[in-house]
């Protein structure tokens, strides 16, 4: 698509600037996706072969659930984290002070979801879930996810530190963690013992990630009494508007695909819900590497940009980098056509096929916006991100209401699309506006 009302050069481009920060972000971002698509195909493989499109779809409410207590726990400060630890970097000042913050924010927001979810549970465990799933199973949920403070954490401080390798190091603890527990449990007691291993999973790599924490800085250094106090004064944390922002983004985004798959659980049946996760399932295999990209390199370089040069140059090789990417992998998925349906799941998803070329075009414009998005951020923007994400998430659930039972539930893929070229448009224009306003 066209940029409009945009120039076509700049001044600051006369000199070409130094690829040797992005290619070594690439290189290491390449390294650990490559690791984590592995992983994922492998979870997803043994998804398909063992439980079938209805199975996947249960796998992947659960899923939801998990994401949904563990983003808002403990791994909503991580981007604010990056952020702040990166401007504290770029002005050489102590950045120990700020992570203890985010440490100790990121374990009350955890316990605070875990509290709220024992609350809540007797009555949307069964629409979720479905009355069968094991009450145990749902009881210790919380309990799995409240490390994801310190993996939060130790991936901010190597992001901020540019420190790619380590970066990449604890994000393949994870992908390893998730394949082997969900592989051995799933084994061994099928459908249930999948989803608990999905949840023991996060323990070891929030144990690797404490542990780079303790290594690498003093935050979690002090005693019991100074901490408790810290606790107190949360309510005054400089890392609240982004946290806030996350909090947002994270919840609205998983209860919006359990809405959906629930709603095409009741108004189709568990197999569709099953294919349409499919669907999601081949567009998530690029986020990791784009993710990656984007809080490993784009936004610290963003944050710590001083003038409208800069800023629009990294802006730019944000959404173009991040897009071309994802535009190989959508060519690639596309041209194999079923082949990649029967490598990924198999031949019960082949229905997806209707949808897929629509999602993966869709998802090629997701990945620019989403760099645009990262360069907004960057400028403390986030409460324009949160108003523009509200109206795209509710206006993609109530399309889906509306259309899937009148035009089938390929319709819910046809509504992502239409949302997300608004979407764009509106991110341009706001983008432009932070741009223009950036200092020289």
């Amino acid at each position: 698509m066209g940029w409009p009302s945009l120039p076509l050069t700049y001044p600051s481009m006369a000199k070409l600037p130094d690829f040797k920060p992005i290619q070594k972000a690439l290189g290491w971002s390449v390294l650990q996706s490559v690791y984590k698509l592995g992983g994922l195909y492998g979870v997803g493989k043994l998804m398909a072969l063992w439980f079938g499109p209805a199975g996947l779809a249960l796998i992947g409410q659960f899923q939801n659930l998990l994401y949904l207590q563990q983003n808002a726990g403990g791994a909503a400060v991580h981007n604010a984290l990056i952020q702040g630890l990166s401007r504290l970097q770029g002005e050489q000042r102590d950045p120990n002070p700020l992570l203890r913050e985010g440490m100790l924010l990121g374990i009350a927001l955890s316990l605070a979801v875990s509290v709220l979810w024992w609350a809540l549970m007797p009555w949307v465990l069964d629409p979720i879930l479905g009355e069968n799933f094991p009450l145990t199973l749902a009881w210790v949920l919380p309990l799995t996810v409240l490390g994801s403070t310190f993996w939060a954490g130790a991936l901010a401080q190597a992001s901020s530190q540019g420190h790619y390798r380590r970066n990449a190091l604890l994000n393949m603890a994870q992908t390893s963690s998730t394949l082997l527990f969900f592989g051995i449990l799933g084994y061994r007691w099928g459908l249930y013992g999948a989803c608990l291993g999905l949840g023991l999973a996060q323990i070891p790599p929030a144990l690797y990630a404490y542990f780079q924490l303790k290594r690498y800085s003093r935050s979690l250094q002090g005693p019991w009494a100074s901490i408790i106090v810290s606790f107190a004064q949360l309510r005054h944390s400089r890392l609240w508007p982004l946290v806030v922002m996350s909090l947002y983004s994270v919840g609205v985004t998983q209860v919006v695909l359990v809405i959906i798959r629930s709603h095409l659980f009741t108004e189709f049946s568990a197999e569709t819900a099953g294919w349409w996760e499919g669907v999601q399932r081949i567009g998530n295999l690029w986020v990791p590497v784009i993710s990656t990209l984007m809080t490993s390199h784009f936004l610290p370089s963003l944050s710590q940009a001083k003038d409208r040069s800069t800023y629009t140059r990294l802006s730019w090789q944000a959404a173009l980098v991040s897009s071309g990417l994802v535009g190989l992998y959508a060519l690639a998925v596309w041209l194999l056509g079923d082949r990649a349906v029967t490598l990924l799941f198999s031949q019960d998803f082949h229905p997806m096929l209707a949808v897929l070329p629509l999602h993966l075009a869709t998802d090629v414009l997701k990945a620019g916006v989403w760099g645009l998005h990262n360069a907004m951020l960057a400028r403390q923007k986030a409460s324009w991100l949160l108003f523009l994400d509200l109206g795209f998430q509710s206006a993609y659930v109530l399309g889906v209401l509306w259309a899937t039972p009148r035009y089938g539930w390929e319709a819910a893929v046809g509504v992502y699309a239409a949302g997300m070229v608004v979407n764009a448009l509106i991110t341009i224009v706001l983008w432009k506006k932070i741009q223009v306003q950036s200092p020289y």
